[in-house]
């Protein structure tokens, strides 16, 4: 069974020559891999790194704080290392938030440059009419 997108890029390459049919496949869609590598080679890199390191930090450290949540006596220490604990796993949800923002700023990018390609080459087409 076609999913619709197969359909579209049907007709697109249907729609298009054989030498932009050729640049469109080659524009192919990207893993979920592929696109959390993609975050780190953007504009941001350095940002998109150290997110990713202080969220590793982060859950290290919650790592951390959950085992001394489990060795604590006190009710001050229990309280102290489960905010700990739940302040250091807020802090890695919200850099991995942000980080998956950026992998869907990058994808719409994508998308909007495939349809740029697209709208150029129907300018072309209509210049040469």
């Amino acid at each position: 069974m076609n999913r619709p997108e197969e359909n579209i890029d049907q007709l697109i390459r249907a729609a298009l020559g054989q030498e932009e049919a050729e640049a469109y496949d080659n524009l192919g869609e990207q893993s979920m891999i592929e696109e959390a590598f993609g975050v780190l080679k953007g504009r941001n890199r350095f940002i998109t790194g150290m997110t990713v390191v202080f969220s590793f930090v982060f859950f290290l450290i919650a790592v951390f704080a959950g085992f001394q949540f489990f060795e604590a006596v006190e009710t001050n220490d229990l309280i102290l290392w489960a905010v700990v604990f739940m302040s250091s796993m807020m802090a890695v949800s919200m850099l991995k938030m942000w980080y998956f923002m950026e992998m869907n700023k990058n994808a719409t990018i994508r998308e909007l440059k495939r349809v740029e390609l697209q709208v150029a080459h129907l300018a072309k087409v209509i210049e040469t009419r």
